[in-house]
């Protein structure tokens, strides 16, 4: 971690995020309304005694049934079924109850076969077949310019247009070789990558999320790994 390192600011203005999310009570089937319902209780119960945050968990299309890696991490497209009303109006919902909106991501992958069809030179490839992992069924080539561009562009949407001002990224773990922060670093995936110089693959990753987040947004790593790219981005990590 030692190349990223950087003191958090430990003035008193200096406040810990503290919220709740659908994901310990609901897994992934928790709709708008649920999501709500609970704020409501929150906005009574939990909110006095300190906590701003109310976080979405699973809402791309088709991520209301595991596994992951067949989610639609890599677009902003919306479970309509948990979602009908939209991601944007669920934020202003959260925020009328004077929560800080957040949202669940895990964009080093996809599920989704049409978006790996239109954007097939984004992805890593073994063999002339698709490469795997936790996030996706196709695994992003993270040295590849313009999927780093898409990444950006879709957490900008999420942040400023959308309204929501709290990340939780996933996949950035190095528990098992099928995370993106590990398999990154594998020599057997490093080869595949357009770049295979590339010193740090994953950073570059990391880096497209804060510019697209933007310096006000509260980013957390979920998990971070031992290269450490994550502490110079983000402001929190889940331990």
């Amino acid at each position: 971690y030692m190349p990223y390192y950087k003191a958090i600011s430990m003035k008193p203005e200096h406040k810990v995020p503290t919220g709740w999310m659908s994901w310990n009570t609901y897994f992934d089937t928790a709709t708008a309304e649920d999501n709500l319902s609970e704020a409501r209780i929150g906005k009574k119960y939990l909110q006095p005694f300190g906590c701003d945050i109310w976080h979405i968990e699973s809402w791309r299309g088709n991520s209301d049934k595991l596994p992951v890696s067949g989610f639609y991490n890599m677009n902003l497209e919306v479970n309509e079924k948990q979602f009908p009303k939209g991601m944007k109006r669920l934020a202003d919902d959260i925020r009328e109850l004077g929560f800080i909106p957040g949202i669940w991501t895990a964009p080093f992958g996809t599920g989704s076969a049409e978006f790996y069809d239109e954007h097939k030179d984004w992805f890593l490839h073994r063999d002339g077949k698709p490469v795997g992992c936790w996030n996706g069924k196709y695994t992003l080539d993270p040295t590849v310019k313009a999927a780093r561009d898409h990444l950006q562009n879709i957490f900008d949407t999420a942040s400023h247009d959308w309204g929501y001002e709290f990340f939780k990224i996933d996949g950035m773990s190095g528990r098992g070789p099928g995370y993106c922060a590990h398999m990154y670093e594998r020599p057997d995936v490093k080869c595949l990558f357009k770049d295979p110089s590339c010193p740090n693959p994953f950073e570059l990753c990391v880096k497209a999320f804060r510019d697209g987040i933007g310096d006000d947004r509260i980013f957390l790593a979920c998990q971070g790994h031992f290269t450490g790219a994550e502490a110079a981005y983000a402001d929190a990590s889940r331990t």
